[in-house]
């Protein structure tokens, strides 16, 4: 992952703070590397392509984009921003373009943990129970709450805070409430209702009452917190390390597994857990870790997410691109072949045989129903 710019930007910063404070010189700091609002959506889309391709989930960047709306509000979000109902942090902009050039294709690290920076870049600042259009104006993570029963396209909403973190002690009834880190969400022992937020447990500390107590790392074998299996311990009655699967071995044995790499062995019967590619599988043939079938290859096994099973000839074929045909084939026969768009695509149909085109969003000709109080 290349970060030079930035880590030369916050070196700069740091030589520059230490000289001022020993020679009490001039003030000027140098500002830290950012990128520019006009061109960020643009570069974001194209290195979340670049990692679709690299993890066989687009055929390529140019096909990705096409098929892609990683901008779901279009213009309205340029409104926003300039509105200032969205802030926009371009020093996050960079990080996050930067984390994305390394973000790998294991099964067990989220697109959100290896670019936590992607999360930093748009803030909302409308308050709850303000108005809005998109959940991305909403501040303290809310969304946009739209009356239901409206039917114009330019329909004002209201901000919701559902997302909402408890600390230690703090009520968490309500379903929408997430527990702060080293905390989980107590139960009572004879209803089984929500309570409020305690604190994890400890190792052989007893869980009888709450199985959902342990620490992270542990598990609640119904009376006390115990250690999670490691890779080939048996699991026939206790919970796998984080990353592992339980899986049978034979039709008796249960065994903590590690997904495998590509072209190394495996175990079908561990399933999704069987290999550490996102788009691979444990073939029951060979008991290898293969990629799923491209176009024009046999399904057996599951086809690659650019691509769907033509059940007519068992063979993977690719979604319909931008201005390609959609729907029925032969067009007009319901007994035929459906043809989806693909990505973010939809097919404007006639009479049962259309195009795929770009989908719009009423939002792009919404005005922005909030405005920010004067200081």
């Amino acid at each position: 992952m290349h970060r030079a710019p930035l880590r030369y930007a916050l070196a700069a910063l740091a030589l520059s703070l230490v000289s001022a404070a020993a020679c009490e010189r001039s003030p000027f700091v140098p500002p830290l590397a950012s990128t520019p609002y006009d061109e960020y959506r643009a570069a974001y889309e194209k290195a979340v392509c670049e990692w679709q391709v690299r993890c066989t989930f687009a055929a390529s960047v140019e096909s990705c984009g096409e098929a892609s709306l990683s901008d779901r509000e279009g213009h309205y979000l340029d409104a926003a921003v300039a509105a200032g109902t969205i802030k926009y942090d371009g020093v996050s902009a960079l990080a996050c373009l930067e984390e994305l050039a390394g973000v790998s294709c294991d099964r067990d690290e989220s697109l959100s943990d290896q670019a936590p920076s992607c999360e930093l870049v748009f803030e909302g600042l409308v308050p709850p129970d303000e108005p809005c259009m998109i959940g991305d104006e909403c501040a303290l993570n809310g969304v946009c709450g739209v009356a239901p029963g409206c039917e114009e396209s330019c329909c004002p909403g209201r901000c919701r805070v559902v997302d909402i973190t408890a600390e230690l002690g703090e009520s968490c009834t309500n379903n929408n409430v997430t527990c702060a880190a080293g905390t989980y969400c107590a139960q009572d022992p004879e209803s089984g209702q929500r309570t409020v937020c305690a604190a994890q447990r400890p190792l052989s500390a007893a869980c009888s009452d709450d199985f959902n107590a342990c620490e992270d790392d542990l598990f609640c074998d119904g009376l006390a917190c115990q250690p999670r299996r490691l890779a080939g311990e048996s699991c026939a009655d206790a919970a796998c390390a984080r990353g592992l699967t339980c899986a049978y071995i034979d039709d008796f044995t249960q065994t903590c597994i590690a997904p495998a790499e590509l072209g190394e062995p495996c175990e079908p019967n561990a399933y999704q857990g069987a290999c550490l590619h996102l788009a691979a599988r444990c073939s029951d043939d060979s008991r290898v870790c293969e990629q799923l079938g491209d176009v024009g290859q046999p399904c057996q096994g599951g086809c690659r997410a650019y691509t769907f099973c033509d059940y007519q000839s068992d063979t993977c074929r690719a979604y319909a691109g931008l201005n390609e045909p959609c729907g029925w084939f032969p067009f007009g026969d319901y007994d035929g072949l459906w043809i989806e768009c693909a990505g973010d695509l939809e097919c404007d149909a006639v009479d049962n045989d259309g195009l795929c085109v770009t989908r719009q969003y009423p939002q792009d000709l919404c005005e922005v129903p909030y405005s920010a109080p004067e200081a």
